[in-house]
């Protein structure tokens, strides 16, 4: 059988009785047909040990073979060590995985005590991949004086919530209150396959991109178009994957916008010249910070949504110079502004700032444009906030009422500021 023909797998912990084992693969034959592929897990014999495990494992494999199924026997060397038991599980799921089966059937009736346990205990939280996991036992109706089976009479079949769906559940759960780097951390280190092993991919170019990271963030999404597409109406990942889906709309355009405004910062004229050619990148940029803060307020995060808010104020006042008058705030060329250079030394004086930032973009603006923005009502808190923050000059710690005002006075200072480069 290919490994593109197998669906399920089935593991069995193997002992001294192998008629349960036999029965639950005729069973599950009837049931998935030729789909079915068996790994037979059983322990080394200890020296003298009667019936001899490996005969009865035999039993078993030679029963799936003759049924026409791919088999796999294993042998734990110590089927006493639970490490030793957890490290040939581990082994059997791997290689059921890397086969690409879409379902585990564990049945954990033969084996020794530890053997049984590891095998459940590998299944449920060590699973590599979001595959339901069902556990198989086969109870006797009558046993000999050992405890073994003689004749089996009751089957216990439930399927099982893997620890890997409750992690990614607990991740999934931050990344609906956008935060990403706790979701992110939940599941670092865990060597995950397919399914899982997007979703994760998926979190981590959120938690890029919510750090502003455009450019890592789209090389992730890159390679998860088709995935991100076929889960868009997934009731568990539909949300994370419409959030990627539109920022890859997106990403190329900020990634290239960012790359400019940063060769710009460091006195590249000819990056600056090409910033100033796409307007509208810059005001998408704006919006994605201010979209950021967002985020921050809703996940009561004020201080960072108070800072976010003044950045992409500040942000959008530098883009109107480089756009408009092709200026550039990091690196300002004041010569460059000849025509309105009286007029800008009266209003800062014959030391002109070395850097544009908020304030001073704001007052330059105006001078330049040869009125008044009248935004003094809206700026003055949006900065004494952001500059009494504890993150910044003071102590102060905004809560939920003045996040939210400084949110909304900021979408009416960028609303404004548009209007000057919005049809440049």
């Amino acid at each position: 059988m290919s490994a593109s023909e197998v669906k399920v797998a089935l593991l069995v912990t193997a002992g001294t009785t192998p008629e349960p084992l036999i029965k639950s693969i005729k069973d599950l034959t009837e049931e998935y047909g030729g789909k079915l592929m068996v790994y037979v897990i059983y322990g080394r014999p200890f020296p003298g040990q009667s019936p001899d495990p490996f005969e009865q494992a035999q039993k078993v494999v030679e029963e799936a073979k003759r049924l026409g199924l791919e088999v796999l026997p294993m042998e734990a060397s110590n089927p006493e060590d639970f490490i030793v038991s957890c490290r040939i599980c581990d082994e059997a799921i791997a290689d059921a995985v890397s086969k690409g089966v879409k379902k585990l059937i564990c049945n954990y009736t033969g084996g020794t005590k530890v053997l049984s346990a590891a095998l459940v205990h590998v299944a449920l939280t060590r699973t590599p991949e979001l595959i339901p996991v069902e556990l198989y036992y086969v109870g006797g109706e009558k046993r000999d004086r050992s405890g073994r089976v003689l004749t089996p009479s009751m089957v216990s079949r439930r399927e099982e919530k893997i620890y890997l769906e409750e992690l990614l559940d607990r991740a999934l759960t931050h990344a609906q209150k956008f935060n990403y780097g706790y979701a992110c951390s939940i599941l670092e280190g865990l060597q995950l396959e397919g399914k899982a092993k997007q979703i994760r991919e998926i979190l981590r170019a959120l938690y890029y991109w919510d750090n502003f990271n455009y450019e890592e963030a789209s090389k992730i999404l890159k390679e998860l178009t088709s995935f991100i597409e076929a889960n868009l109406d997934d009731e568990k990942i539909g949300f994370i994957c419409k959030l990627a889906g539109n920022f890859t709309k997106i990403s190329g355009r900020l990634t290239y916008i960012v790359r400019m405004l940063r060769r710009a910062e460091s006195g590249d004229t000819k990056a600056l010249n090409e910033a100033s050619k796409d307007p509208e990148g810059l005001i998408l940029l704006c919006m994605d910070i201010l979209e950021n803060a967002k985020r921050r307020f809703l996940s009561e995060n004020y201080v960072d949504a108070v800072l976010r808010c003044y950045r992409a104020v500040e942000a959008l006042t530098q883009a109107v110079l480089i756009v408009k008058y092709r200026f550039n705030p990091w690196k300002p060329n004041w010569q460059q502004l000849n025509q309105h250079l009286k007029a800008i030394k009266e209003t800062f004086g014959e030391q002109l700032p070395s850097t544009v930032a908020l304030k001073v973009g704001i007052k330059l603006i105006e001078v330049l444009e040869q009125r008044r923005l009248e935004l003094e009502k809206e700026l003055d808190p949006i900065m004494q906030i952001r500059n009494h923050s504890i993150l910044e000059h003071g102590y102060q710690s905004p809560n939920k009422e003045t996040a939210e005002k400084i949110i909304q006075l900021s979408k009416i200072v960028i609303d404004e500021l548009r209007k000057l480069i919005k049809n440049y």
